[in-house]
């Protein structure tokens, strides 16, 4: 998974919005998270790995780790 999906899922996601923003198909959008505040949402991705990329506490991810877990 190379989207931003795997912020929210390891709950390190800020809900800056800095994902939904860059999103150049515009499949991103926010939505009410468990926390209780809104954090990305995507149904369909193209997998460019560009919301990843852009999000400024994604270097928070274990690059070791195929499934992108939280450090």
């Amino acid at each position: 998974m190379s989207n931003i999906k795997i912020m929210v899922e390891n709950m390190t996601c800020t809900g800056c919005g800095e994902c939904y923003s860059v999103c150049p198909h515009g499949y991103i959008f926010m939505k009410q998270g468990k926390l209780g505040y809104p954090v990305p949402h995507i149904e369909k991705c193209e997998d460019c790995g560009i919301c990843l990329e852009k999000c400024p506490y994604s270097n928070f991810l274990d690059p070791d780790d195929e499934e992108g877990a939280a450090t």
